[in-house]
């Protein structure tokens, strides 16, 4: 929680821009524990941490949209999907048709 806190600040300090910055000085903060790399503080905030992203249930709307996206890709790239479904990240893009895929396929669609 603390880390979580600590790195939205740096976010919000360094506009989400220089993610070197970022992890050094989160992981100078904080030091006994364990590191975070560049990669892993960025995926942190854009997949978890970052206020835009909707974390409630999904609307029918959203499911319409992103069933759409899915038919326009070919092959199946789950950041593309994901940026015509706002506020929905590449991994809950991509757990949602699976969950999708059970409901469709049990309804014989």
């Amino acid at each position: 929680v603390e880390q979580d806190q600590y790195l939205t600040q740096l976010v919000q300090q360094y506009e989400g821009q220089n993610w070197q910055f970022v992890a050094f000085d989160l992981n100078k903060r904080f030091p006994d524990y364990q590191k975070r790399t560049v990669n892993q503080c960025h995926q942190r905030w854009m997949r978890v941490l970052n206020p835009v992203i909707a974390k409630g249930k999904w609307t029918i709307e959203e499911d319409r949209v992103l069933l759409s996206a899915i038919k326009e890709s070919s092959p199946l790239k789950w950041q593309q999907i994901a940026q015509k479904v706002p506020g929905r990240t590449d991994i809950s893009v991509r757990y949602r048709m699976k969950k999708l895929g059970s409901w469709l396929r049990d309804q014989g669609v």
